[in-house]
């Protein structure tokens, strides 16, 4: 993967824990909110992992 594609898969996935974070804010629930927190976890697990840090 080059580092072009990397960073543009960053930015996406950047935008994607925004919204989902927004989402959360919006329709608290506690199941929703545990849910999410899975979710963004492991995104910020795998964006660390495309970008080398998590070796």
């Amino acid at each position: 993967m080059t580092k072009t594609e990397k960073k543009v898969l960053f930015e996406a996935l950047i935008c994607l824990l925004k919204s989902s974070a927004m989402f959360c804010i919006n329709n608290p629930g506690p199941e929703l909110k545990i849910a999410l927190s899975e979710y963004i976890n492991s995104t910020v697990k795998m964006i660390k992992e495309l970008l080398g840090e998590n070796k």
